[in-house]
């Protein structure tokens, strides 16, 4: 079974929209096309009413080519648990009120079980600095919270992918290629190399406490597996 992705109108208006002059929304726009294709080889695509609605929008030409890139989308049922969990996220502040439309979007792919929503919108959604937040209001709600992100996180390697090729990453790249040889490609190497590097350095490092999570006491395992066991 395919993950499926909640295709937000950001990501259709890129995909349709006339090539623009300005060289970050070209980007944006080239990514879009080459990902749309294999989104429909790697993932299925879904979406709401919300997204056909704000396709529907604007110019008619504009909006009918939106629209026609949807029809092999399927549609989400914007339900009452949707609405609770569009207005958890607003009231914990994980998105401002003025992102309302937009918390609707969230709340409806993660009711749904949906695994990824695709969107250009890097303000309110798809903003790292909310991120966190938006996890953990779904999480309190007893839902498993989805992963935001652009279509060029979600695209794999590709002929494009190549051609647009960073050299400042590329870089990057080859010098942490030749560190990690020198350590024989071994994480442990290159940790124990990095460790002696810091003792010998001079320079002051600080150490923060690990997030971690709560372990489950062996009261409530013994719960939980009894628990399993009589549904079983």
């Amino acid at each position: 079974m395919k993950p499926r992705v909640y295709v937000e109108t950001s990501v259709v208006s890129y995909l349709t929209a006339r090539l623009s002059r300005d060289v970050v929304v070209l980007g944006k726009q080239i990514v879009t096309r080459e990902w749309w294709p294999d989104a429909a080889d790697r993932f299925e695509p879904v979406t709401s009413e919300l997204v056909l609605e704000e396709a529907s929008e604007g110019d008619p030409r504009a909006a009918a080519e939106r629209l026609a890139v949807l029809e092999s989308t399927h549609i989400l049922d914007v339900s009452d648990d949707s609405r609770a969990l569009g207005r958890a996220l607003l009231r914990a502040r994980a998105m401002p009120t003025e992102a309302n439309q937009d918390a609707a979007h969230i709340a409806v792919a993660v009711v749904h079980g949906v695994d990824f929503l695709a969107t250009w919108k890097v303000r309110h959604i798809a903003n790292p600095t909310t991120a966190l937040l938006i996890k953990q209001v779904c999480r309190d709600a007893g839902y498993d919270p989805i992963t935001i992100c652009t279509p060029s996180q979600l695209m794999e390697a590709s002929p494009l992918t190549n051609r647009l090729s960073d050299p400042i990453v590329d870089e990057v790249r080859a010098i942490r290629a030749k560190l990690a040889a020198r350590a024989g490609n071994d994480i442990d190497a290159i940790i124990t190399y990095t460790q002696a590097m810091q003792r010998t350095s001079g320079r002051s490092y600080v150490r923060s406490p690990a997030r971690r999570l709560a372990r489950a006491s062996p009261a409530t395992s013994t719960v939980t597996n009894r628990e399993q066991k009589s549904h079983t």
